[in-house]
């Protein structure tokens, strides 16, 4: 974070090309740590509390919301029955909280290769994970995630996936976990731990993001799972991704005469399953967010 933290300007500037760089001004500074796999900061700013890692934002209080429920519950409200679920990442545990919102969940595993940044996120982010770390149903284990989905034998309804962007946007380069998601072993495996009819769920990057790209990962995903959608967060201009051993019909919109009768189902479904609030999810914004844009289209959801 050498290059974009500035304490004494108490700014944080992400570069995103050599055109265009975002600056983020804070107050205060909660914790400043480099271990041995990042460097992250949380601090307090207009929007409540940001995390950054590598300097790079990773959610703003004020708006992880929109993020962690558009990342869990386009594929989790679809899946049936979802009991078991694994989390690769988010240690900041606003998955773990929308997660124990289905009355159905019975074990949730969340596997985060570093131990102090989710200490200091149950420390500073209680808004974030609201004590879902310390639910009966949740067991975290601190390891490498690709290790750990080598050797995992367990099979589970739902993989979520929540790690920093797969591509680097100032080089459109991939980043060392996407050459691992690419062209190793991770969707073999993923597909391995899957039950019958489970799916993945991960975000991509933002929308400075070239279809290339997304691309790539399309195709190393459907080499072992037989059904892909990426959908976007329109309110946060993010791209997403679900890869799953069924296809979802809920996420196919071919004759806009049934848009009614989706939205429908998936409130219905949101009733039926969820117990607690939702503050941007319902089956509206999940007809939206698959709606992709021409660009998009004609190569994604057909």
């Amino acid at each position: 974070m050498k290059k974009y933290f500035n304490k004494r300007g108490k700014t944080v500037n992400e570069y995103i090309n050599e055109n265009c760089y975002y600056v983020s001004k804070y107050n205060k500074i909660l914790v400043h740590r480099k271990t041995k796999y990042q460097e992250y900061l949380i601090v307090e700013d207009y929007q409540g509390k940001s995390v950054f890692i590598d300097g790079i934002l990773q959610s703003r209080e004020q708006s992880e919301r929109i993020y962690h429920e558009m990342l869990v519950h386009p594929l989790s409200i679809n899946v049936s029955p979802l009991e078991k679920v694994l989390i690769i990442g988010g240690g900041e545990g606003a998955v773990l909280r929308e997660l124990l919102k289905y009355r159905s969940i019975q074990e949730i595993t969340q596997v985060d290769i570093d131990r102090k940044f989710v200490n200091d996120c149950k420390k500073y982010l209680y808004s974030y994970h609201q004590n879902s770390f310390e639910s009966s149903k949740v067991k975290i284990e601190f390891a490498d995630a690709f290790e750990y989905l080598s050797k995992c034998k367990s099979k589970f309804d739902v993989i979520i996936l929540d790690l920093p962007a797969l591509f680097d946007n100032s080089t459109n380069n991939l980043s060392n976990i996407a050459h691992k998601i690419l062209y190793g072993d991770f969707f073999s495996n993923i597909s391995r731990c899957l039950n019958d009819n489970g799916g993945i769920a991960g975000y991509i990057g933002d929308n400075f993001l070239p279809k290339e790209q997304i691309l790539k990962l399309r195709d190393a995903s459907l080499k072992c799972l037989p059904n892909f959608n990426l959908y976007m967060v329109h309110p946060l201009f993010l791209k997403m991704f679900i890869a799953s051993k069924v296809r979802l019909e809920n996420n196919y919109v071919t004759d806009f005469t049934s848009i009614s009768d989706i939205i429908s189902d998936i409130d219905s479904a949101i009733d039926k399953k969820i117990e607690g609030d939702l503050k941007y999810y319902c089956g509206h914004e999940q007809i939206v967010s698959f709606m992709l844009d021409k660009i998009f289209r004609k190569d994604f959801n057909n």
